[in-house]
């Protein structure tokens, strides 16, 4: 299985990681060989009392219609047995038992786990009611962040991947968000090292509102960062000497041509061409030039 020590192991420089290049690759497709299609519909019946709906009838139906063969403890044996309460009968369409399987197990508090790749199909189902959420994020499998469309189709798996955030300080973002995790088991967020990459773990739907969640603060913070990006502009005056206009804009924003400006403003007379070279974050050049152009045309 693929868990966290590959998501860390994806934090070391490329120079000294190549090989898993290959690992990354076959991640993409692991859930396709993981996984049997169901060979027809799967029906939940409510209402006979000689065979009562339980989780445990519902896996019993799945592995029947996928071939698939299901491991459990003691512990989340006894828990499947618990009723499975639905209002109507349902029949589900071959192509939607896997997932409405797994949102039916998440609704009981299992988790599903993969197994085997090859050879005979093998799926672990656990309660997290048991002992068995204690350990259930190593059996994590690495999804890259394009890939959370496969989370979403997995509501009962646990998911990892490495989020990478250029704008946004992943640490000040993990502890401001530290009270959207309820359990440790079962979601997290880690800065990775001094980088702007985050290891995240969650179940199915739960990780990808994660991710979505931190993708609009990164994009929030891309957007604002461009206003502070500083630029250069050079104004010609018409009217106005260059010299004397440095000096008014200096007055007028407060600016010390000997110190740097907390605004991140800076005016340069240049006498030859009459002009003025400006300096200042994209975000004001225009508001600037504005003024400049007023008091020229005076």
């Amino acid at each position: 299985m693929l868990s966290l020590a590959l998501a860390a192991a994806l934090l070391v420089p490329q120079e000294a990681n190549a090989a898993p290049q290959e690992v990354l690759v076959e991640t993409a497709h692991i859930l396709d060989s993981l996984l049997a299609k169901a060979t027809g519909p799967m029906t939940l019946t409510v209402g006979d009392a000689e065979n009562p709906l339980t989780y445990e009838s519902m896996v019993k139906q799945y592995a029947e219609l996928t071939g698939q063969h299901i491991v459990m403890s003691d512990d989340s044996s006894s828990m499947l047995r618990h009723q499975l309460h639905l209002d109507r009968t349902l029949t589900v369409p071959a192509v939607e038992v896997q997932t409405t399987f797994e949102h039916l197990l998440r609704k009981g508090d299992f988790v599903l786990t993969p197994l085997k790749q090859e050879g005979a199909r093998l799926i672990e189902i656990a309660s997290l009611s048991t002992s068995a959420r204690n350990n259930i994020r190593s059996a994590a499998i690495y999804l890259e962040p394009h890939e959370m469309h496969l989370a979403n189709l997995h509501p009962a798996m646990m998911f990892t991947t490495v989020l990478t955030l250029p704008n946004v300080d992943v640490r000040q973002v993990s502890n401001s968000m530290r009270t959207m995790i309820t359990d440790a088991n079962t979601q997290q967020m880690v800065p990775a090292g001094n980088s702007n990459s985050m290891v995240l773990l969650g179940i199915g739907q739960n990780l990808v509102s994660l991710v979505n969640a931190l993708e609009t603060i990164e994009a929030a913070s891309a957007l604002g960062s461009e206003k502070y990006v500083t630029q250069m502009e050079l104004i010609r005056l018409e009217n106005g000497v260059s010299t004397d206009m440095v000096s008014l804009l200096n007055a007028a924003y407060d600016v010390d041509p000997e110190k740097p400006s907390p605004r991140g403003l800076k005016f340069l007379p240049h006498a030859r061409t009459n002009s003025i070279l400006l300096t200042a974050p994209a975000g004001r050049i225009a508001g600037v030039m504005k003024l400049i152009a007023a008091l020229d045309a005076k």
